[in-house]
């Protein structure tokens, strides 16, 4: 489904048709389920991406098509939902490591794809700091374009390639230490 199909099926969801949101449900679960599992404890994530879809349910009347696309607008949720669910169990992230941009970013990107679904790159990728973990989720599990992750983190396209290059970077260490 291409982001003006999931728009347009927003649009019928937001004038009250249930089925446009089965089919966007369909759609989002597991992207979401993924984009919070590499985030959270095992044992949270299902709970966690329950609570993402109660919170689109229950904002409904505030998702404007004006504004960003539904994609942007339910990963902005979900990364705010996990924000919450730290916040509230007053787990501190380490947000203050400063890195280089590393010289060839491509064979990380190869090994990231290689064991995308390997816990020891769950660990890996848990280590780095939340901003790092939300970009690199965005970006190579669920394959969103740089554009698409600057909206939903507010930042500049610039801003966060050079971010994803440090995350790799960071990745790529920590990956080698495990």
């Amino acid at each position: 489904m291409n982001k003006d199909q999931i728009n347009a099926l927003a649009v019928l969801w937001v004038d009250g048709d249930q089925n446009a949101f089965s089919k966007l449900y369909d759609h989002f679960v597991d992207k979401i389920y993924r984009f919070v599992f590499f985030k959270v404890p095992n044992e949270e994530a299902f709970d966690l991406t329950e609570n993402v879809f109660v919170k689109v349910l229950e904002n409904r009347e505030y998702y404007a098509v004006k504004k960003g696309s539904f994609s942007t607008w339910i990963y902005t949720i979900a990364r705010n939902t996990v924000i919450d669910f730290y916040r509230v169990s007053k787990i501190h992230l380490d947000l203050d490591e400063i890195i280089d941009l590393p010289d060839n970013t491509q064979d990380v990107e190869l090994k990231v794809e290689g064991v995308l679904n390997s816990e020891i790159l769950k660990s890996a990728i848990s280590k780095l700091p939340q901003k790092y973990q939300d970009m690199i989720v965005l970006r190579f599990i669920d394959d969103m374009s740089y554009a698409e992750i600057a909206e939903i983190c507010e930042k500049t396209e610039v801003s966060v390639r050079v971010d994803i290059h440090r995350a790799l970077k960071k990745l790529k260490i920590e990956l080698k230490e495990l």
